[in-house]
């Protein structure tokens, strides 16, 4: 982004500037597009009696006094919200009116670090699991539900000894998403032996995802 309107006194390079809010919009989970930045740009432009064609025209169209502006506004505390919630992630979305509440599976997940990627696959793969969990109880064959525990237990037993492994890391859910994928994917036989999941990596790194859904206390 480089401002077009010019101003006096202006620098002839804006970069040093445009970097700081960039790097203060990254800590607040905020993007130039997010309705909190483009209210502050509005207000900033109606008082200086401009009139943007455009939501595109009114994010370029800002001096380096706005820019300086905008930065302070952006550097102030919200009553209510943590100073700097780009640290805290999870409390963010919990305060977030227009957000949905995060499900205990997003929880654990958002407060290990896990980028939004990683979550949508949970989700996504949790969807499949159960699917095929369904499927198998309606099978209406003996002792499947056994059999499903019976994986469970596998399934929880291997997660927990890689979490244990990596927790003492300051964001680690993207280490464990990684590791946990991997041994999933060598020892599928033998955490899956009768196939309820079919021996699928990503099956069973969905029915993971179930048993976090099921977890009550992050982290635990």
């Amino acid at each position: 982004m480089i401002p077009i309107v010019s101003a006096p006194n202006q620098p002839a390079d804006f970069s040093e500037i445009l970097d700081a809010i960039d790097s203060e919009l990254f800590s607040l989970s905020l993007t130039w597009n997010s309705d909190r930045v483009q209210s502050i740009i509005a207000t900033l432009h109606q008082t200086a009696g401009y009139s943007p064609p455009s939501p595109e025209a009114a994010r370029l169209a800002l001096s380096s006094t706005q820019l300086e502006e905008l930065l302070g506004t952006l550097k102030e505390p919200i009553v209510g919200r943590v100073s700097d919630p780009g640290s805290y992630p999870l409390l963010l979305r919990i305060t977030d009116l227009h957000a949905p509440l995060p499900s205990n599976l997003e929880k654990k997940l958002i407060a290990g670090g896990a980028t939004d990627r990683i979550i949508n696959d949970a989700k996504n793969l949790r969807a499949n699991a159960s699917i095929r969990e369904s499927e198998i109880l309606a099978s209406g064959f003996l002792n499947e539900d056994k059999k499903i525990i019976d994986v469970q237990i596998r399934l929880e037993t291997l997660t927990n000894s890689i979490v244990e492994h990596y927790e003492d890391l300051e964001k680690p859910a993207k280490t464990i998403w990684r590791e946990v994928l991997d041994e999933l994917t060598k020892k599928k036989e033998s955490v899956d032996p009768n196939r309820i999941y079919r021996q699928d990596p990503y099956l069973l790194l969905g029915a993971i995802c179930i048993f976090l859904m099921n977890v009550e206390l992050i982290g635990g």
